[in-house]
């Protein structure tokens, strides 16, 4: 019995000391739940945050390069007037409402012809890779035992029995020359086809992207439909020092700082300052002002409103342009010729749109006129008619060439011995031709601005004529035109 009391002694002693010590702890905080952290070891903090900078050090950033590869507006894509021109088409699409419709689809239309469309695109000197990728949809009725050969982007008509058609992917320069040929092909698949190329070797260069059908004119005829066109430009990115702002924050302590100027009770003081309303005395000195007679002086200089009736002598001036940005189809004639002017959303000084005169792409060079008329009454009371437009010239003609003087009756036969023109002209009202205004060749690439008097057409019928002159040799020439007007002004009745 002793020792078992014994042993009772010894772990009821045992269990009282335990229960000391864990209180004493408890209290100490050793093991409460808000005892900070201990700081971490700095070598395994350096060894965490190196390796997510090595990843920053080589990342990469890829975007896309083709602007509407889909088709669904009217934007971005350059697509030359031709023998049949292409279009934007929802007959066939693979993704979204429309694709792009190169080359002819019906046999009753079949032509010697090219049919392209192509975008300009500029890579970035540090290009890590640069993928084209579109999808084709291919159709052709030409016979299939004709042999296919590497279509060139220039084949003359004469030349059309030794060629055959073609559906056609390349590269070009900036000014239209071809650097490689991607596709040449005569499918009839009539399903999209995917097709992709590495174009990284064309770093730091602006290039345009082609797509074109030839059609010979004989046997069938040959197509293609063009969807989801896409460029993807990767590149090495650099990061910025993000780091050294995470060091600002530390300084937003100090703004703690500002509560204690809280403490300083001066503005208490600012009550004292109330007895200021003893100048209230003041205003009694104001009544004095009063008796000043100056408000009578003042009906004396209403006698000189009188002479103010001056302005209505001002002239009354109005436009004599319509459509004056071409931001619609109105008021402009566009005669049909062998290469038509048009609308354009290419280049515009204001809105979207302006006029396209003339050539862009050399594969389509020939002999040919292209214009843009107005015509236009200046009222017989005008005394003032003031022409302004502006002018995007382009031209690759070459510059030893002379300008003839009167290219609008050039014959085809004497293009030879001249340049390319760009004009500016007055006709009358039966297209004859009264005034020449410009007879230029530029090539600026930038608007302009050109201003003229044509207050001697007073109680006239004149025809405003913007026309490119294209002697189908050498290069090409073109124009745009925007912000076209004609103020004429007339003295106001008394």
């Amino acid at each position: 019995m002793a020792i078992g009391t014994e042993r009772r002694n010894i772990i009821l002693v045992s269990t009282l000391l335990a229960i000391i010590v864990l209180a004493s702890l408890l209290v100490s905080g050793a093991y409460s739940q808000t005892q900070p952290l201990p700081p971490p070891d700095p070598a395994i903090v350096a060894d965490q945050s190196y390796l997510p900078l090595v990843a920053n050090m080589y990342a990469t950033q890829c975007q896309e390069g083709i602007v509407n590869g889909s088709f669904e507006n009217d934007s971005d894509w350059i697509i030359p007037t031709t023998e049949f021109t292409a279009s934007y088409s929802t007959a066939v699409a693979r993704t979204g409402d429309r694709s792009m419709r190169i080359g002819i689809l019906d046999p009753l239309f079949n032509r010697f012809s090219y049919s392209s469309a192509r975008q300009i695109v500029t890579l970035p000197d540090q290009v890590t890779s640069a993928q084209l990728h579109f999808w084709l949809y291919p159709l052709s009725g030409d016979p299939t035992d004709l042999n296919l050969s590497p279509t060139p982007l220039n084949i003359k008509k004469e030349d059309a029995a030794d060629s055959v058609d073609a559906q056609i992917v390349a590269i070009l320069d900036a000014n239209g020359d071809e650097l490689e040929r991607l596709l040449t092909i005569r499918r009839d698949d009539q399903q999209w086809l995917p097709y992709s190329f590495d174009l990284s070797h064309y770093h730091g260069q602006t290039i345009q992207i082609y797509f074109g059908v030839f059609n010979n004119g004989l046997d069938g005829v040959t197509a293609l439909h063009v969807d989801d066109v896409s460029l993807e430009v990767c590149q090495v990115v650099t990061p910025a020092p993000t780091p050294t702002t995470t060091n600002t924050p530390t300084s937003t302590a100090t703004a703690t700082n500002t509560p204690t100027s809280t403490s300083t009770s001066t503005p208490t003081n600012t009550p004292t300052i109330t007895l200021t309303p003893t100048t209230t005395n003041t205003p009694t000195q104001t009544p004095t002002a009063t008796p000043t007679a100056t408000p009578t002086d003042t009906p004396t200089p209403t006698t000189t409103p009188t002479h103010t009736p001056t302005p209505t002598a001002t002239p009354i001036c109005w436009q004599g342009i319509v459509n004056e940005s071409f931001e619609d189809d109105a008021g402009w004639d566009t005669p049909i010729t062998e290469y038509t002017a048009g609308y354009s959303k290419d280049q515009a000084r204001t809105g979207d749109r302006s006029m396209r005169l003339g050539i862009l792409d050399r594969l389509h060079n020939r002999f040919s006129y292209s214009s843009a008329i107005q015509t236009v009454a200046i009222p017989v009371d005008a005394t003032d008619a003031t022409l302004s437009f502006w002018l995007y010239p382009l031209s690759s003609e070459p510059t030893y060439l002379s300008i003839p003087t009167n290219p609008r009756d050039m014959r085809e036969e004497d293009a030879a011995q001249y340049g390319d023109a760009q004009i500016v002209a007055i006709l009358d009202q039966n297209g004859i031709e009264v005034e020449r205004l410009l007879t230029i060749r530029r090539s600026d690439g930038r608007w302009l601005p050109y201003t003229f008097d044509l207050s001697h057409y007073a109680d006239t019928t004149i025809q405003v004529y913007f026309d490119v002159f294209n002697n189908g040799r050498y290069g090409v020439t073109s124009m745009y035109v925007d912000d076209v007007a004609l103020r004429s002004c007339a003295a106001a009745l008394p």
